[in-house]
């Protein structure tokens, strides 16, 4: 059996500043029912409901290594599959790529909810009052789950501007991590959160759930809905990288009511919130990635955060789709935090002090 020192130094990203936390399953042999280098299909038992979700290994898996991983989930009406464009670089650059399937509960209403999560919206009962109007209802759904809670009675209006489910996804993200860590040799200080749309949103509410699970969260065009901003201290030490298209009108990137009737908050405000978390400057600052330029993307980042935590939020031209760079971006994200490289800032200041009233997103 190999000792928790070896595997802690043999992590493939363990040459930076990243110590890993070898999981349980480190040192054990590959269980049967898990292939290297294909999508394997997983069940997962959460308060008493089959839950089902798609882990790929890359051909280098070893049990003495403990990998980073990515927890991917899909947006609303999506698939797994959305993040299948991970999975090459997950073979090439040595991670895991776990893909949760979103619940699809019909309820009693006129319609199809789709596959969706809980991102949090569902908790409370008064919705409409602050996060949506009227134009929200045609697309309000009330599913089983949420009905069967009493949340809601049908879709549209009594719905009261619900569109996610009411099962307790933050549950099953925790079941998944202990599913795989168990018998798979994991980074337990290394798990990643992303997703596109609704798969966005939970990643915000994943992180406010279970802010010890996650090293880093990356949502791409998903925003809280306003009043839905919990950036706890518990955060503090956890990465964020929030990427978005400059003319999505589903969810704004600068927040405010979004052309189906919801409110959202503005991509500037979230990243100030985890910026004042981890001790980062009020000031953002340009930052250089490998693809800058491409689709016109540019970043700034928060910088000087404690323990080389980063901070940073992304936009491109497009609207609310996924642009080209975003799997090598997710994984340039899970590299630099985890092995603390040095950011390359421009010397201009890109911000308005939080304190001089700014509103919305710098000018990117």
């Amino acid at each position: 059996m190999l000792t928790t020192a070896c595997l802690l130094l043999s992590s493939a990203l363990s040459s930076g500043q990243h110590s890993p936390i070898a999981s349980k399953g480190c040192g054990s042999p590959l269980p049967s029912g898990f292939s290297l280098g294909t999508k394997v299909t997983r069940t997962v038992k959460t308060e008493g409901i089959d839950r089902t979700y798609y882990i790929y290994l890359p051909k280098s898996y070893s049990s003495s290594e403990a990998l980073p991983s990515i927890f991917y989930f899909h947006g609303q009406f999506g698939q797994p599959s959305q993040g299948d464009g991970l999975m090459a670089l997950a073979n090439s650059k040595g991670f895991a790529l776990v893909e949760l399937q979103g619940a699809s509960d019909k309820g009693s209403g006129r319609g199809n909810c789709g596959t969706g999560w809980n991102t949090g919206s569902s908790q409370n009962m008064t919705l409409s009052a602050e996060t949506c109007t009227s134009a929200a209802y045609y697309w309000s759904c009330c599913y089983a789950s949420c009905e069967a809670q009493g949340k809601c009675k049908g879709d549209g209006e009594s719905a009261d501007c619900l569109w996610s489910t009411c099962l307790n996804d933050d549950v099953f993200a925790e079941d998944v991590l202990a599913d795989l860590s168990d018998v798979l040799c994991f980074d337990l200080d290394a798990v990643f959160a992303s997703g596109q749309s609704n798969g966005g949103i939970i990643a915000h509410y994943l992180a406010a759930q279970n802010p010890n699970q996650w090293k880093g969260v990356m949502p791409v065009f998903g925003s809280p809905l306003r009043g839905f901003l919990d950036v706890s201290f518990a955060l503090k030490g956890t990465s964020f990288l929030q990427l978005h298209g400059r003319t999505d009108k589903i969810i704004p990137y600068a927040g405010g009511l979004s052309n189906q009737g919801w409110y959202y908050e503005s991509m500037d405000d979230v990243a100030f919130a985890w910026g004042e978390v981890n001790g980062c400057d009020e000031d953002s600052r340009a930052l250089t990635t490998p693809y800058d330029g491409i689709k016109n993307l540019a970043c700034v980042e928060h910088p000087n955060c404690i323990n080389g935590v980063r901070v940073i939020r992304c936009l491109f031209d497009g609207g609310h789709s996924t642009p080209s760079t975003y799997n090598d971006l997710a994984y340039w994200f899970l590299e630099t935090t985890l092995d603390g490289s040095v950011s390359t800032h421009v010397d201009l200041n890109v911000s308005a002090s939080r304190r001089e009233g700014r509103e919305g997103v710098v000018a990117l």
